[in-house]
């Protein structure tokens, strides 16, 4: 475990990594110990929430998205415009968000866990530390988690698994420090199991962490673009005039 100084004192409601007390976590033993130290196996989740954006759901990510739908062969009368706002309500996506900054998951109790997972191997968890509507600095929300996970909400975590690897991809950023060199594994992903038809998983990806609701055959859960669409903030699904942070 490395421990990190923050005070915990975000100005003006902004996110700032050095502010931010949560330790980081590098082996399996260290996330399960924490996690299970902070009681999360019985609570019920009330909400999930991110402190930034889902970089596949913004404007230009869904704009790319379109355009390489439509030009996937199909029968004619399937074809749309190639832009965001033309993507048929019965299109299928991914419950799936590219995130590198914290995810918070509420509990029925009020409390709330805090994790970012955007290195290999390397987690930082904390519980009640993050003020309520916090956001990163520069940067606007562009989906509601609680939309995309909805199948979550409601569902008790009756489990826990932390997913092990032994070896680090060539062109992803090692850990910090040397302790993790000496452990015999890495860790690979958290997943929060429920009572539910989905379980909420987290790992990193590259330069960035993903989360993702998963069914017990570990294929990630569909969402048909008229659901989705609901918990975009991006123009011209959600509020007119949103701004980021200044």
């Amino acid at each position: 475990m490395i421990q990190i100084c923050g005070s915990n004192n975000f100005v003006s409601g902004t996110f700032d990594e050095n502010d931010w007390s949560a330790p980081i976590y590098q082996s399996p033993e260290e996330v399960r110990s924490i996690l299970t130290n902070l009681m999360i196996a019985g609570r019920t989740i009330k909400s999930v929430y991110s402190v930034g954006p889902g970089y596949n759901y913004s404007k230009e990510w869904l704009d790319n998205y379109a355009l390489a739908a439509n030009m996937k062969e199909k029968p004619e009368k399937e074809y749309f415009p190639p832009i965001t706002e033309c993507i048929p309500d019965s299109h299928i996506f991914s419950r799936i968000v590219l995130i590198d900054k914290p995810i918070i998951i509420g509990f029925d109790t009020g409390d709330q866990l805090e994790l970012e997972f955007n290195s290999i191997s390397e987690i930082r968890i904390s519980m009640n530390t993050l003020p309520s509507g916090i956001e990163s600095n520069h940067q606007f929300h562009n989906i509601d988690l609680n939309t995309l996970f909805s199948e979550i909400i409601g569902t008790k975590i009756v489990g826990i698994q932390i997913g092990r690897r032994n070896d680090i991809p060539q062109d992803w950023k090692q850990p910090r420090g040397e302790e993790w060199k000496q452990q015999d594994s890495l860790v690979a992903y958290v997943l929060f199991q429920t009572d539910g038809i989905a379980g909420l998983a987290l790992e990193p990806y590259k330069e960035t962490g993903r989360a993702m609701l998963i069914c017990r055959d570990r294929k990630i859960r569909p969402i048909p673009f008229g659901d989705l669409k609901r918990g975009l903030t991006i123009m011209p699904f959600g509020e007119e005039g949103l701004e980021p942070n200044q």
